[in-house]
């Protein structure tokens, strides 16, 4: 099954209890309250479950945006279609 960049938003949403306001593509880390310490670690979490990937430890400290996601699922062999 191919993944969408619309999974990957949804997993934000999910991991993160985002409202549908909040702009998850230009999202960034600590930009919403919920994308905080904790939040990280259950998006981390998220992120390894939905696409079948466990993050090296420079990726999760790297995590910072949305976009730093899609880097680093492509880097781990996740191609993101539009």
């Amino acid at each position: 099954m191919a993944m969408t960049l619309n999974d990957l938003i949804e997993t934000f949403r999910s991991a993160l209890s985002l409202p549908e306001t909040v702009d998850v593509p230009a999202l960034r880390y600590r930009a919403v309250p919920q994308w905080n310490s904790l939040g990280h670690m259950q998006l981390v979490a998220a992120l390894e479950s939905r696409f079948d990937v466990i993050l090296e430890t420079d990726d999760i400290l790297d995590l910072g945006s949305f976009d730093k996601a899609v880097e680093i699922l492509a880097k781990n062999h996740v191609a993101l279609e539009a």
